[in-house]
């Protein structure tokens, strides 16, 4: 038998098969093999089927010999070939439908996770400009208004000590340094 056809999803073939022998029958030893599946020839004895299970789909041949009651072996033998069907599952169009599935997958896991990673640091970085934004108005409400005090109060003191004086140059040098200081400070608030 040449190209048979078997459909898809067969969990068990049994293959039977006999050879003529007109003096003693029950003596006649077989011999099998499954292309692709058997590495060798596989001893049946005088048993006549031959039992395969989850064979893959795909191209088979099926080959028997036989052994008459002198022990001569024919090494002709028979040729069974046959093929086995996919099921929708087993075919190429489903694995490649499967592996888009897969890279569609990955790359929805991919876009998540950057998003992810993405919204995490512009939650860090909101967190560290409110920080900054914090810091700003402690230096603007507590070190730059005790720095305009204290330039008031030399300022007071500098009115206060008479022109010609050697610590009026002093202190107006003072405010001065103070003066630099704030204006420093408010470039860094900003």
């Amino acid at each position: 038998l040449k190209n048979a056809v078997l459909p898809p999803k067969i969990g068990r073939i049994e293959i039977d098969y006999t050879a003529l022998s007109l003096a003693i029958p029950e003596r006649v030893l077989f011999r099998y093999k499954l292309d692709g599946v058997d590495s060798d020839w596989q001893d049946a004895g005088t048993r006549r089927q031959a039992y395969y299970t989850k064979l893959r789909p795909g191209s088979y041949n099926f080959r028997v010999i036989a052994c008459n009651d002198h022990g001569v072996w024919n090494t002709t033998g028979a040729v069974l070939s046959f093929r086995l069907i996919p099921a929708w599952y087993q075919t190429t169009w489903f694995y490649c439908l499967m592996g888009l599935f897969l890279l569609a997958a990955i790359w929805a896991v991919v876009v998540v996770r950057s998003r992810q990673a993405v919204a995490l640091a512009e939650i860090r970085m909101g967190e560290r400009l409110s920080e900054r934004d914090r810091i700003a108005r402690e230096l603007h409400d507590t070190l730059l208004q005790s720095i305009q005090v204290l330039m008031l109060r030399f300022s007071l003191v500098a009115d206060s000590i008479p022109s010609g004086e050697p610590l009026r140059g002093e202190t107006e040098k003072t405010f001065s340094y103070a003066y630099q200081v704030q204006t420093e400070a408010r470039q860094r608030v900003l």
